[in-house]
């Protein structure tokens, strides 16, 4: 799993010197609300106090219906937006991760009469891309655009002003617009990186839309390496998600060397969460299952085993433990 590793390059160094290692873990994590009885954690079980934690502090909520529903999957939006909310309640916030701008991810097409237009990222209202020619992004236009067909337009990304024109057709019965550059050399992998990095900025429907914003913009997360945020993450997408939010928090106590199915770039992810008894295998080898997918109680018990360091586990070797 690639996907995620292009982050910590640059998100691991973007905590603030507030953010110290010796900062008490109580007083940045206090409970925020009282403790929920979900009908589907069971007293006693290996995660229910992980849960109650994670929910008292606001880093994670129930599933409706007085549910935490423990054993369903987690997607990539989900971790990113619980790793979200720690790095921002550790930089004085509330966890209540600020809104992204408007303009955010928009696509702003100039008619050769001077008026501009400026589209959101979705299939139905606004912008589109199609993966196996994304030179060519497609827009969702009303019937005046059908007198503008062929002539110049400026179609501006990410800041930069592109020449080329507008080809209109119907699109599944849809009135549409093919943006086509007038200079094939200005398709370079500037334009290419752009295009395609706009296509992962989520539409304002979309729930995750602020905490993919944040990540960008806060913790440096490079969307054009990122997988969609609506997919299953793994169980290395999350710790290299944590990484980003866990500076100063991953104090050594164990002395673990090496992770047995884990190497290069994966195991340098994974390996400090082993030493800081956040992470102990899940089976005698002391195997992570790095493309193995994550439960939300897995989840819960490894964000609080990082709020929390008197949670955390003491091991000579990777040895078996849940998560």
């Amino acid at each position: 799993m690639k996907r995620l590793l292009a982050w910590l390059v640059t998100g691991s160094l973007l905590l603030t010197p507030a953010l110290a290692a010796g900062t008490e873990q109580t007083d940045l994590f206090p409970a925020v609300r009282e403790p929920a009885a979900f009908s589907d954690v069971a007293d006693g079980s290996w995660y229910a106090d992980s849960a109650a934690l994670c929910y008292e502090v606001g880093l994670l909520n129930g599933t409706g219906e007085g549910k935490f529903s423990p054993d369903a999957t987690v997607t990539i939006a989900q971790a990113a937006a619980l790793a979200a909310r720690i790095h921002n309640i550790r930089s004085g916030g509330t966890g209540d991760l600020p809104h992204a701008p408007t303009e955010w991810g928009q696509i702003t097409l100039t008619r050769a009469d001077g008026t501009s237009f400026a589209f959101d990222n979705n299939i139905s209202t606004g912008y589109w891309v199609d993966a196996r020619n994304i030179q060519y992004p497609y827009f969702n236009a009303d019937q005046s655009w059908q007198a503008f067909d062929g002539q110049p337009i400026t179609l501006n990304l990410n800041g930069t002003d592109y020449t080329g024109t507008t080809t209109w057709m119907i699109w599944n019965s849809t009135p549409s617009l093919r943006f086509q550059l007038s200079d094939p050399n200005q398709y370079d992998d500037a334009y290419y990186e752009d295009l395609w990095t706009a296509t992962r900025r989520p539409s304002s429907d979309l729930w995750y839309r602020d905490t993919t914003w944040y990540l960008e913009t806060v913790l440096g997360a490079d969307l054009y390496q990122m997988g969609g945020m609506g997919q299953t993450a793994s169980r290395l997408d999350f710790v290299q998600l944590l990484a980003l939010a866990s500076d100063g928090l991953l104090e050594p106590i164990n002395d673990i060397t090496d992770v047995p199915d884990c190497e290069g770039e994966a195991e340098t992810a994974v390996l400090p969460f082993y030493q800081a008894g956040i992470l102990t295998g899940i089976d005698d080898s002391g195997n992570f299952n790095p493309n193995g997918t994550l439960s939300r109680a897995e989840l819960a018990t490894m964000a609080a085993r990082l709020i929390r360091p008197e949670l955390r586990q003491s091991v000579t070797s990777a040895a078996p433990a849940l998560p």
